[in-house]
């Protein structure tokens, strides 16, 4: 896993001249950038695994036996490799297309003029940094996405219990009501009138006393 992304932009600088080196290192400073300096493939190598480095300016030229091409190579083999800046003169133009071939982004003319290098490194640096924090945002989308593949999960959970009190509900509305019996009046003045005789052996003048009506109103609804 890449170290944390320091709060200045953090350049390396490989180079084996040290007052190229000191001057290189001046220009960048100037601009609150926080320079490196390594002069061997191996220095280089080691800073860039244990700090966060944002861009390497390596010169074509200085690193002996061909170091330069290699540090390239194992540069970009890093796990969130950092872009390269070469420092090359024209003639070094064929060594160049083979040092961009394993990752590089940019070069600068040699002689170094200040103007070229501070727009090339400003605009590498940045990339860097983008590159840098690029498996941090994709962390946060993926939790992100899960979070909402979890609300969109709980929505159509809440949709199908919604769902399915609406079908019940609906389905009480549909079923009948519950038979309830009523009697009519005139039944019920019939039972009342047959249980009365019951209790008087068929008297109708103690049937109506027991009714509290008429003997004449009873006679009457006893009558077909």
């Amino acid at each position: 896993m890449s170290p944390p992304s320091p709060s200045r932009a953090r350049l390396l600088i490989v180079h084996e001249a040290l007052d190229e080196l000191a001057r290189l290192t001046e220009i960048l400073e100037a601009r609150a950038i926080e320079v490196l300096a390594a002069r061997a493939a191996a220095h280089a190598l080691e800073l860039t695994r244990q700090l966060a480095v944002d861009a390497v300016v390596l010169d074509l030229a200085q690193l002996a036996g061909g170091e330069t091409l290699t540090v390239a190579r194992s540069l970009s083999e890093l796990e969130g490799a950092p872009p390269l800046i070469f420092l090359a003169t024209h003639e070094q133009a064929e060594a160049l297309v083979e040092a961009l071939a394993p990752g590089g982004f940019e070069y600068v003319s040699k002689p170094v003029r200040q103007v070229e290098l501070l727009a090339r490194v400003s605009s590498q640096l940045k990339l860097g940094r983008l590159m840098r924090e690029l498996p941090h945002h994709r962390r946060a989308l993926s939790e992100c996405e899960q979070q909402l593949a979890e609300q969109t999960r709980r929505l159509a959970q809440g949709e199908q219990e919604r769902a399915h009190a609406r079908a019940e509900l609906s389905l009480c509305r549909s079923e009948p009501p519950e038979l309830v019996t009523t009697l009519k009046l005139s039944e019920v003045e019939e039972q009342l009138i047959a249980h009365a005789l019951a209790q008087t052996n068929g008297n109708v003048t103690q049937a109506a006393k027991l009714l509290g009506v008429h003997r004449s109103w009873l006679y009457r609804r006893k009558s077909p």
